[in-house]
């Protein structure tokens, strides 16, 4: 089975590491080509925003970023 190459996902670590999170889950969907990043449980978000990159933001109801969904990940290139 072939690894993706987690440099393609570097663009996303600043958005990780700025939230200081402890305990991240990840989850790749490889049919869809999704990215999952779970900060904390994984939950269903209350809102989320999208943004052109083709991440998206999850949110809990207090406005808290809870996770990110990262659209066509593997073909996400480094900065």
């Amino acid at each position: 089975m072939a690894v993706p190459d987690l440099r393609s996902f570097a663009n996303v670590l600043p958005l990780l590491i700025e939230e200081n999170a402890e305990l991240l889950q990840f989850s790749y969907d490889r049919e869809a080509d999704v990215l999952y990043v779970s900060i904390g449980q994984a939950r269903e978000a209350d809102d989320s925003v999208m943004n052109d990159d083709g991440i998206i933001t999850r949110y809990d109801a207090d406005g808290a970023v809870i996770g990110y969904t990262i659209l066509n990940a593997s073909r996400k290139q480094t900065a």
